[in-house]
C-alpha cells in the first residue's frame, strides 16, 4: 500500500529520531550524588553519637562507681572542721593582745614610778592607772613618755595626792587606739 492517489498513509520505514540535549542527565546525577552523601553524613554522624552515648554511659557508671566509696561522713567531718577553722581564724586576727600594750608601756615607765592598779576597757578604748612617784617632774615625764607611746591618743591626769610618806599618788586615764595599741605588728 504505497500510494493510492498520491497520499501515503503509512511510512515504508519507522525510524526514531532521538535528539539529546547537552546536560539532560546531570540534574539527576548531581541529586543522586547529593543523596549518597547525606546517606554518608548521616551513617558517620549517628555512629559517632552512638560512640559519644557509650563514653557518656562509662562516664556515669565511673562517677556512681567514685560516689559509692566515698566516705560521706569524713567528708561532713571535714566539712565542718573548715568552718571552725574560719571561725578560729576570726577569732586569732580579732584577738586583743594586752601584752603588746603593757610592752608599750613598759618601755616609757620612769624608774622611779610604781603602778599601785591598773584596769582597762577595751569596748571604751580606756586605760586608767593609779601609780606611785616621789616628784611632780617625774609626774610630767611619765605623763609625756605616755604621750609619746605608739597607739595613745590620749593621756588625762585626773588627779595627784600627796601621801603622808611624802610620795605622790596620781591617777592617769590613756585613750588608745585598739588597731595601733593592742594588735601585734
Amino acid at each position: 500500500m504505497a500510494d493510492k492517489g498520491g497520499l501515503q498513509l503509512l511510512p515504508e520505514n519507522r525510524r526514531r529520531i532521538d535528539v539529546k540535549v547537552p546536560g539532560q542527565n546531570r540534574p539527576i546525577a548531581l541529586s543522586v550524588t547529593i543523596l549518597i552523601l547525606v546517606i554518608v553524613a548521616y551513617g558517620i554522624l549517628s555512629g559517632y553519637s552512638s560512640s559519644l552515648d557509650t563514653k557518656i554511659a562509662d562516664a556515669d557508671n565511673q562517677l556512681a562507681s567514685i560516689d559509692q566509696q566515698r566516705d560521706k561522713a569524713s567528708e561532713n567531718n571535714l566539712l565542718i572542721l573548715s568552718k571552725q577553722m574560719a571561725i578560729t581564724g576570726q577569732i586569732i586576727n580579732n584577738h586583743t593582745f594586752w601584752s603588746t600594750a603593757f610592752n608599750k608601756l613598759e618601755s616609757g615607765l620612769a624608774g622611779s614610778v610604781q603602778f599601785k592598779s591598773f584596769s582597762a576597757v577595751a569596748s571604751d578604748n580606756t586605760l586608767h592607772i593609779r601609780a606611785l612617784t616621789d616628784t611632780y617632774a617625774t609626774i610630767a615625764r611619765q605623763l609625756a613618755a605616755f604621750a609619746g607611746t605608739d597607739g595613745v591618743t590620749d593621756v588625762n591626769l585626773d588627779g595627784v595626792s600627796t601621801l603622808t610618806s611624802g610620795k605622790l599618788d596620781f591617777n592617769v586615764k590613756l585613750i588608745f587606739d585598739p588597731t595601733k595599741f593592742l594588735k601585734k605588728p
